[in-house]
């Protein structure tokens, strides 16, 4: 009963059934709970068992969570509104509505049921997961002892109430039977449920007919139990269809032996290893048995060295497994490393359906990605990387082609426009794991994930009606020309990280459009967020192997793009892996290739230039997304006669980007981290080279320390005389926030500058004579050519695409849908006959 105030001061944080904010209650459930413990009762329905999580230098409990060995019986029954629909139609009005309905329902032999997850407020985003650790330990005592719990698991959660913390669907519904408020019909409910079935109507209530507030609460969640939500999805529960009686939140429910969590779960002798450390081990969530204690569980760092028949041996550091009395040999029960990842990726899509790689027995893929999160270095996910799924995801791709080819573009488009409702719905989820993945700023990567939206509609309107089938009457005496746009085949799309969602999004819209099928594999940086765009297209209903996806590495790539079955490889991404792509298919004349490489990007300042917006223009140019834009502006040819008072304001203004954690930070920032540590390397090797070469620095980039441990890096601001092509550093494209400044004395200069480079993609003049912006079109080998803008945007409705080493000739954006087609022509002959024989010269009748 020592715990019974931190409870009670735990239960005043968040109203829960499991944990009331009445210490009575809560000295109850402790005495049920220790009995539990040491002395289960046949009767599941009484066994309550309570986990807490205690501080160990304060010995204060600071979280709690709960289950419930059986949640509904003959004597308390489990109440719930199933969720339904019900068609109406009238023939007379030839008028018809679907209903959402709801219906009471009781269940008298209930799963188990877990619930009550409290962490004290101070506790909460702390970089060890203690609210995931202490939802994951019930799991981990599910697996332990199966016997003492039902095949089920319930979960209720919570749904959001309005601002005086009242349901709107018990105000709409509730009150009506009952007059009592939410907090007092729910202290009721805690002793006596019967006035529920008693004073409820039995026959559906129309949802219609409630309130807008009511009806929205159905089924949803607050804001504060999105992340109870999304963890339990990915763990295996469902929404049952079922919602809270009282507030509308939504139930969900699994089976224990399908909790990814149990299965993962191994049971392994403990072995004292002092040189295991953070560096060359993984988290484990350790339970055993103590004497003292009937249940204890730890999160330690530690090394699975070998397994056999299941059995595993944990190699652990002695050094905390001593202090709580874990001896060497002690069988322990655990959950791998991956349990603590902040997203679970699903694994691969091919025939409609999710196949996740085989991470367990003799036949299981020997190779992962791990990958950490440039914000904060924590543990984003771990992807398993499968080859055998290849032959099939072919094959299931070329499935789907045959069957997509013969669509209408009415169908084409429907589907979508269904593709992007899912993306509307998941807009914010998109966004967040770019943030997570990347490292940009939430209001960039919201931005991105909004672009996908629009990025159907202008697929549809603008860039369809560049594949439209032609007709020429009389091309030829009594024949028809016809001009047909026919799709290639099954299509590759291979994603960068830069722009996990939006790039890859182009290229599939339009692929799918033209009649397409497509195999879509991301960056292995952005594994995640490509995923829950990805989601979307599989829960549109594209026919079966229409859509397909894979995670993977370079050499997953490889082996697809060598498949015959392949006709169109689209890459966006460096110049070198470029260049091996094209390699790779030099031999197959049957394989379209569409690639959007890098840039040395440049931006002409001329004298007569509008200073204020240059500066406003260049800063975001040169510095958005930390420099990692393809169309970053790169060098800055710069009139002598105003260089010195522009590059003064400049550099004033770098100073003043915000760097920061995209989520956690005190003023909203500019600019996140680079990608990864090797980015970081790379960009300071840039800076150290410039150094060398005797290029001045006006602003050094430095790798700086922030709240969170990530990748972040200051701009860098340099200074050359004059342009140098033996230079490497003005030479090379620097996938970082860095630019340089070359002063000219004429325009032909700054056009020499911008043309020196191994690249052509983007390039921007600041000035007022448009003669000047008209010799930069004739002149500068560039895809694109902005007056008075930054190298960085574009527009999604004109093509984007470069030169010499910045692409292949294949531009994208509009003009994608260009290189998902190929041309056929043919000759209609309208007449019954020929001209007789007799007009066939050379031939004897």
């Amino acid at each position: 009963m020592e715990d019974l105030d931190n409870l009670f001061e735990l239960s005043q944080v968040m109203n829960f059934i499991n944990l009331p904010p009445f210490r009575d209650m809560i000295e109850e459930k402790i005495k049920s709970s220790v009995k539990s413990f040491k002395n289960p009762s046949p009767n599941l329905w009484e066994n309550h068992y309570i986990f807490v999580l205690e501080d160990t230098t304060t010995q204060k409990v600071i979280g709690v969570s709960m289950i419930h060995a059986q949640h509904g019986t003959e004597d308390e029954p489990h109440f719930f509104f199933k969720v339904g629909k019900v068609k109406k139609f009238s023939d007379t009005l030839n008028t018809g509505f679907i209903h959402g309905t709801l219906k009471i329902g009781l269940d008298t032999n209930g799963p188990t049921e877990i619930g009550g997850l409290v962490l004290s407020p101070e506790y909460r985003n702390n970089s060890f997961k203690l609210g995931k650790q202490l939802s994951f330990v019930r799991f981990l005592y599910l697996a332990t002892f199966p016997e003492k719990f039902k095949p089920k698991v319930h979960a209720e959660l919570l749904p959001p109430f309005d601002q005086d913390g009242n349901s709107p669907l018990w105000e709409a519904i509730g009150r009506r039977f009952l007059n009592m408020d939410y907090h007092e019909a729910d202290v009721l409910s805690r002793t006596n449920k019967e006035f529920i079935l008693s004073l409820f109507p039995q026959e559906k209530i129309y949802t219609v007919l409630l309130p807008i507030d009511a009806r929205d609460s159905i089924g949803k969640v607050g804001k504060e139990t999105q992340p109870v939500k999304k963890m339990l999805e990915r763990i295996g529960f469902k929404y049952t269809n079922e919602v809270d009686p009282f507030d509308g939140g939504p139930h969900y429910r699994a089976k224990v032996k399908d909790i990814t969590l149990v299965k993962k779960m191994v049971e392994g002798s403990i072995v004292y290893n002092s040189k295991i450390n953070e560096q060359n081990s993984k988290p484990y969530l350790l339970s055993f048995k103590h004497p003292e204690h009937q249940f204890t569980s730890l999160m330690v760092h530690a090394k699975v060295v070998s397994s056999k028949n299941e059995k595993a041996v944990i190699e652990a550091n002695p050094e905390i497994l001593k202090k709580i009395n874990v001896a060497e040999g002690q069988i322990v029960e655990s959950f791998p490393s991956r349990s603590f990842m902040k997203f679970e990726l699903k694994g691969d899509y091919f025939n409609n359906e999710w196949i996740p790689p085989k991470t367990k027995g003799t036949d299981s893929t020997e190779r992962f990605l791990l990958k950490n999160s440039p914000c904060d270095n924590q543990n984003l996910w771990m992807c398993p990387i499968e080859y055998r799924h290849i032959d099939p995801l072919v094959d299931s791709a070329m499935n789907g082609f045959r069957t997509w080819k013969k669509t209408s573009f009415e169908e084409r488009k429907n589907a979508l426009k269904r593709y992007q409702e899912r993306l509307i719905s998941k807009k914010n989820e998109i966004a967040e794991a770019i943030s997570w993945e990347t490292g940009k700023p939430f209001w960039e990567s919201l931005t991105e994930a909004s672009a996908l939206i629009s990025k159907i509609d202008v697929t549809i309107n603008d860039s369809l009606p560049r594949i439209s089938n032609k007709e020429i009457e009389n091309i030829l005496p009594d024949t028809t020309g016809h001009i047909i746009y026919r799709p290639l085949g099954p299509c590759f799309i291979i994603g960068p990280f830069n722009f996990p969602c939006h790039l890859a999004n182009g290229q599939i819209t339009s692929a799918l459009l033209a009649g397409n099928s497509i195999i879509f594999k991301p960056s292995e940086k952005t594994c995640y967020s490509s995923q829950l765009m990805f989601e979307c297209l599989g829960e549109a209903d594209f026919p079966r192997g229409v859509v397909n996806f894979i995670q993977g590495d370079g050499e997953t790539a490889s082996r697809i793009i060598g498949r015959k079955e392949v006709k169109g490889v689209f890459f966006t991404g460096s110049k070198e892996v470029g260049k091996l792509i094209l390699k790779h298919t030099s031999s197959s004349l049957d394989k379209l290739v569409a690639l959007e490489l890098g840039g040395k990007n440049a931006s002409i300042i001329c004298k007569d230039a509008q200073l204020d917006l240059a500066l406003e223009e260049i800063l975001k140019g040169s510095f958005l997304t930390t420099g990692q834009r393809c169309t970053s502006t790169a060098l800055v040819p710069i009139h002598r006669s105003i260089m010195d008072e522009f590059l003064s304001k400049f550099h004033g203004l770098a100073k003043k980007l915000i760097i920061d954690h995209p989520f956690d930070y005190e003023k909203e920032p500019f600019m996140g981290p680079l990608i990864d540590e090797l980015a970081v390397k790379n960009y300071l090797n840039f800076i150290g080279m410039a150094k060398r070469e005797g290029i001045e620095e006006i602003m050094r980039g430095k790798k700086i320390e922030k709240k969170h441990k990530g990748n972040y890096v200051t701009p860098s601001i340099h200074l050359a005389e004059k342009f140098d092509i033996s230079s490497l550093f003005l030479m090379s494209e620097i996938f970082g926030p860095n630019c340089t400044f070359v002063p000219f004395d004429e325009l032909e200069e700054a056009i020499s500058i911008a043309n020196s480079t191994e690249f052509g993609l983007a390039t921007s003049v600041f000035t007022k004579d448009v003669n000047n912006y008209k010799n930069c079109i004739d002149e500068i080998d560039s895809g694109l050519v902005n007056l008075n803008r930054s190298t960085v945007g574009a527009s999604s409705r004109l093509p984007f695409g470069g030169v010499k080493n910045s692409g292949n000739y294949r531009p994208a954006a509009v003009s994608t849908i260009d290189s998902c087609v190929y041309t056929m022509s043919s000759l209609e002959y309208k007449k019954d006959v020929g001209s007789g024989l007799e007009s066939i010269k050379g031939l004897e009748l």
